[in-house]
């Protein structure tokens, strides 16, 4: 394909999502600025054309609606390369069959392609974005989920095997969820080779006040069973090495073992607890916040799961 079938295309890519209905005069514009640098200078275009499996770098002129923030410089590039990323993500507001694997792709041009997990109800797939530097326009759910809002924007950030999509402006609830509060890892990586949590003891109150507060009404055998029949109980979150162990102290009685298992991260970063659950993580510190309790499956996780297992811990002393 020539240059300005290329130029062309991108423009017109542009006019499909809502971007920039001027094709034609944006493209002489471009044609003209390339004739006058080739009459000066007579050199070859050596740069915008990459070898096969590297994203094209396109120049391409953008006119941004009045609900975004000030525009990048009207001339940019395509900087993140093609890929296909994936995420677990629980249940979309106003769509709960919507939970589980989904996938993001950019393809070479900076069109961005979301596939919903299988099953999903309404389907949600579909060609919905285009990316223009670090900058993605998109229309996601527009005929659904967010159907009579404006289009979002977000900046798109890749680090190592990890993209991150960080919302500029985006009024819809469904779509900023997915998009800019799910862990994207490329689908290419099937181990995780990053940090892990530091080996010591990590501890935090629970109450059940709390467990009304998430919307977890406990039985009282449950509440016997994990020390919280007075209404507190105590939980120890213990890395040795290989293993893993949630201990409960409640009721005045003695430490119990909770749970226990081997330590094992899946492609994410994630700690997966008991082979079912995946556990988003960050320490701070002697600080270890767990959040984002899903089933390995997408599944949602169930209230005391949740309950148990997401929450800020302390690093015990001495540990």
């Amino acid at each position: 394909m020539s240059v300005d079938d290329r130029l062309r295309a991108g423009l017109a890519a542009n006019a499909e999502l809502g971007l920039d209905p001027d094709i034609e005069q944006h493209l002489a514009r471009v044609m003209e600025r390339s004739r006058r640098r080739r009459a000066r200078s007579w050199v070859g275009l050596a740069t915008g054309v990459a070898v096969a499996g590297t994203a094209v770098a396109l120049a391409v002129t953008v006119r941004w609606g009045a609900d975004d923030r000030p525009p990048r410089p009207a001339t940019t590039s395509i900087q993140v390369p093609p890929g296909r990323y994936a995420g677990l993500v629980g249940a979309l507001p106003g769509a709960p069959d919507t939970s589980g694997r989904w996938t993001v792709s950019l393809d070479g041009g900076g069109r961005l392609t979301v596939t919903a997990p299988p099953g999903a109800t309404p389907d949600l797939s579909g060609t919905q974005g285009l990316l223009v530097g670090d900058r993605l326009r998109t229309t996601l759910f527009q005929r659904d989920l967010c159907q009579g809002q404006p289009a979002g924007t977000y900046t798109v950030e890749r680090s190592a095997e990890r993209l991150a999509l960080v919302r500029l402006v985006d009024p819809c609830t469904a779509r900023s969820t997915l998009l800019g509060t799910t862990t994207w890892v490329s689908t290419a990586v099937s181990t995780w080779g990053g940090p892990t949590i530091p080996d010591g003891r990590w501890t935090r109150d629970v109450t059940t006040a709390q467990a009304r507060a998430q919307g977890f009404r406990a039985s009282p055998e449950w509440l016997a069973a994990n020390g919280l029949t007075d209404g507190r109980s105590h939980l120890y979150l213990d890395f040795r090495r290989a293993s893993w162990t949630v201990i409960v102290q409640g009721d005045g009685g003695s430490p119990a073992v909770g749970d226990q298992g081997t330590v094992v991260y899946d492609a994410l970063g994630r700690w997966v607890q008991a082979g079912s659950l995946a556990i988003e993580w960050s320490v701070d510190g002697d600080t270890l916040t767990t959040r984002n309790v899903v089933r390995v499956d997408g599944r949602a996780a169930e209230p005391d799961e949740r309950f148990v297992l997401e929450g800020v811990w302390t690093r015990a002393p001495g540990r």
